[in-house]
């Protein structure tokens, strides 16, 4: 049985993308900004995982019980050579960090590593599978277009901030399999 509400998450100690599904329909979601760029990466990490206990706690006051609450993070996962710049300046470290901070915020967390919900699709065709399946949640805006780097393509200017996308893309992989 699927619970009640599901919080999915795309960690980040600069932004945060956050997502809630209730009852298997997006429902709130939002990106978490913490500190300053200043701010060492474990404060950042630690102001993170506060927002997300928060956000969690919260919807324990609804009707439904805290077990009715299921909790999905992103992990980090390395792609060898692909991976080299993100391992080399520290940001897998860091992300490893905050990952285990939010994992540990429920006892029932689960984790998913980006090619488990996502394959090696680029954000822009996540984004335009998403927006077929959720058409109200504003995905695009406007008449404009951009160019795509990942893909080659042009495409509409995006509403949503990427991070939200992936928090929303997490949870639909998580309540239906994949995207």
């Amino acid at each position: 049985m699927k619970p009640t509400y599901t919080v999915a998450i795309d960690p980040s100690v600069d932004n945060c993308g956050w997502a809630i599904f209730k009852k298997g329909k997006p429902f709130k979601y939002g990106i978490i900004h913490p500190g300053t760029k200043k701010d060492h990466y474990l404060k950042k990490a630690g102001e993170v995982a506060k927002s997300i206990f928060r956000i969690v706690d919260d919807l324990s006051e609804y009707e439904y019980p805290f077990d009715d609450i299921q909790l999905v993070t992103e992990i980090p996962q390395s792609f060898g050579n692909a991976g080299f710049l993100a391992r080399e300046s520290g940001a897998i470290l860091k992300l490893s960090f905050l990952a285990g901070m939010i994992y540990n915020i429920t006892p029932r967390t689960k984790a998913l590593e980006p090619q488990q919900w996502k394959a090696q699709l680029p954000k822009c065709v996540i984004r335009a599978r998403l927006s077929r399946i959720y058409p109200k949640l504003p995905l695009y805006k406007g008449t404009k277009r951009v160019y795509c780097v990942d893909c080659k393509h042009e495409h509409p200017i995006h509403d949503l901030d990427h991070n939200i996308v992936d928090a929303i893309g997490i949870a639909h992989a998580y309540l239906s399999g994949g995207v």
